[in-house]
């Protein structure tokens, strides 16, 4: 598996519109809301991850590119 492009914290509404995008674009999407966690791929690519370090806190998510999906690495951060 590739490295992330991007790893951040996101509020559980930034996570559920992240996924709903991805979602409309054709990923797939498995989501365990038991367990916190969310994975979207786009084919065989994981394009998306999420994880929730605990009920009502945020979500450590990591980016991934795939052919059809990129996404841009924030400004300012190492190469």
């Amino acid at each position: 598996m590739s490295r992330p492009v991007s790893t951040g914290l996101m509020t559980k509404a930034q996570v559920t519109e992240r996924v709903g995008l991805l979602y409309e674009q054709g990923c797939d999407v498995k989501s365990d809301a038991d367990a916190g966690t969310v994975e979207v791929k786009d084919g065989d690519d994981v394009v998306f991850r999420g994880l929730e370090k605990g009920r009502g806190q945020p979500w450590i998510v990591m980016h991934y590119n795939s052919d059809r999906i990129t996404w841009q690495k924030p400004e300012g951060s190492a190469p």
